[in-house]
C-alpha cells in the first residue's frame, strides 16, 4: 500500500523540503565560466551592488540639486568601488532596501553567513577580499543547489570566440548555448562570418546560405551548445520573407536546429524594461511564435514571456504544440514568479520549466534562486493543498517525481540529455 500523505502540515513541509532539496538546471544565464576570466567571469559584492537594476534605482534617489546631480557618465567614469559606495550609502543608508534586486544582495550576504544587520560595507569587503575564486564558485553553486548553469554566448564577440577558439573545454558545471542576435543583424554579420572564413556575400542571398549553415556547424561542434537563443520583441515576424533576419531564420537556423535536434530559445521582450510595454511585445511576438510551432513542428523552441498576463498566452500555444516548452520570465521579482509560476501549474500541470535566473553576476544566482524557491514552494503548497481538497492523495516519492521535472528533468529531456 503506498504511503500516502494526510496530513496538511507534513504535506507542506515535505514539498518545503523538496524544493529546497532537489538541484536545479538554471537554463538561461548571462555569466561565463572561468576561462574568461576578467573579460566575462564577473563576481564580487562591489559588481553585485552596480547591477543595471541599483544602478537605475540609485539614479532614481541621487541628489536632485543641479550642483550635487551625477550624470550617467560621470558615475561610469568612477571606479567599481566608488560606485557601489554610492549605491550602499543611497539604497541601504538613507532609504531602506526595499526592492528585489537591494533585498537579493542582503539574502546573498546571509547565504555567505555574513550579517546583514552589521550594515558594513568594509567588512563585508573584506571578507570578500579573502574569496579564492574557484572555491568561492563551488560554494556559490553549492548553496543555490545548482546541478549545471547555461551560458549564453556570442560566437560573434571577437573576446569570446578568442577564449573558444584556444580553449574548448568547460568550467563543471558549465553548459553553453549560442547566441544568434548578432548574426540575424546580417549587415553586422557578414563582414564577421567572411573574416572566419566562411563563403559569404554582402547580399544574403542563396549563395551565402551555406556559408550560414557551415559557420553554425563549426560552432555547435566547438562548443557543444544545447540550443541556440534569440531575443525577440514584437516586430518579430517569421513570415515577412523579404526581410534578411526571416531569410536566415527560414533557410539556415530553423533547419539546421531541425537537422541536429537543436531547441530555439526565444525570450520575448528582455530588451524591455516596462512589463506593460513588454506586455505587448509579448503579445505580438507570440503570434509568431504559434505560426512557428505550426510551420516547424520538428523544431523544438524554449519560450520564455515577460509579462505573467502573457504566461497564460503562451501557455495557451504550449497545449496546442508539444514541440514548445514555456521557461520561466524575463523579470525576476517575486510577484511576477508566482504568477508565471501558477498559472503554469494551472494549464500545464509540472510540465514547463518555472525559473531561470538571468544572472549577470556570479552571486545573483544565489539570491535568485532562493528566492525562486521559496516562490515556487508556495506555489506548490497551494496547488497540492487544492488537489488534497478534491480527495487525491500523493505520496513523498511523487511529489519528489514532480519537483525533480520542473527543476531539471523537463529541460534534460527536452534537449535529448536525459
Amino acid at each position: 500500500m503506498p504511503a500516502y500523505i494526510e496530513n496538511i502540515s507534513v504535506l507542506e513541509e515535505l514539498i518545503w523540503r523538496k524544493v529546497h532539496e532537489t538541484p536545479a538546471i538554471d537554463a538561461y544565464t548571462n555569466l561565463y565560466d572561468l576561462r574568461f576570466g576578467g573579460n566575462g567571469f564577473v563576481w564580487g559584492l562591489d559588481n553585485l551592488l552596480t547591477s543595471d537594476q541599483l544602478v537605475a534605482e540609485f539614479f532614481r534617489n541621487a541628489p536632485r540639486p543641479a550642483s550635487e546631480r551625477l550624470t550617467h557618465a560621470g558615475f561610469t567614469a568612477l571606479d567599481k568601488a566608488a560606485q557601489a559606495d554610492l549605491v550602499w550609502e543611497y539604497l541601504f543608508r538613507r532609504r531602506s532596501p526595499l526592492s528585489e534586486a537591494a533585498r537579493g544582495v542582503l539574502t546573498t550576504l546571509g547565504l555567505l553567513n555574513l550579517d546583514p544587520n552589521r550594515r558594513d560595507l568594509a567588512a563585508y569587503r573584506e571578507t570578500f577580499s579573502h574569496y579564492e575564486l574557484q572555491p568561492h564558485l563551488r560554494r556559490v553553486l553549492k548553496i543555490a543547489n545548482l546541478k549545471a548553469v547555461v551560458m549564453n554566448n556570442d560566437p560573434l564577440g571577437d573576446t569570446e570566440r578568442e577564449v573558444w577558439n584556444h580553449d574548448t573545454s568547460r568550467t563543471e558545471p558549465f553548459l553553453a548555448s549560442l547566441g544568434l542576435d548578432g548574426l540575424l543583424s546580417w549587415e553586422m554579420s557578414q563582414p564577421i562570418l567572411q573574416n572566419q572564413g566562411f563563403a559569404v556575400e554582402r547580399e544574403l542571398e542563396k549563395e551565402s546560405y551555406d556559408g550560414v549553415i557551415k559557420f553554425l556547424e563549426h560552432w555547435l561542434q566547438k562548443t557543444n551548445a544545447v540550443y541556440f537563443s534569440l531575443s525577440v520583441n514584437g516586430g518579430f515576424d517569421l513570415f515577412a520573407k523579404k526581410n534578411s533576419t526571416m531569410r536566415l531564420m527560414r533557410k539556415c537556423i530553423l533547419p539546421f536546429c531541425e537537422r541536429h535536434r537543436v531547441p530555439l530559445a526565444l525570450v520575448i521582450g528582455a530588451q524591455y524594461d516596462s512589463d506593460s510595454i513588454g506586455a505587448a511585445a509579448d503579445a505580438a511576438a507570440l503570434v509568431s511564435v504559434e505560426e512557428l510551432c505550426a510551420s516547424f513542428p520538428d523544431n523544438k523552441f524554449l519560450v520564455a514571456a515577460l509579462s505573467s498576463h502573457n504566461q497564460r498566452l503562451l501557455c495557451g500555444v504550449a497545449h496546442r504544440f508539444t514541440n514548445l516548452m514555456p521557461f520561466g520570465s524575463a523579470w525576476n521579482t517575486p510577484s511576477v514568479m508566482q504568477g508565471t509560476m501558477k498559472i503554469g501549474l494551472e494549464l500545464l500541470g509540472d510540465s514547463f520549466i518555472p525559473h531561470y535566473s538571468g544572472a549577470a553576476v556570479l552571486e545573483q544566482l544565489l539570491y535568485r534562486w532562493a528566492h525562486a524557491r521559496w516562490t515556487l514552494g508556495k506555489t506548490l503548497q497551494q496547488q497540492y493543498l487544492d488537489l488534497h481538497r478534491t480527495g487525491w492523495r500523493v505520496t513523498e516519492e511523487e511529489i519528489s517525481r514532480d519537483v525533480h521535472n520542473m527543476l531539471q528533468g523537463n529541460f534534460l529531456r527536452f534537449i535529448d540529455s536525459e
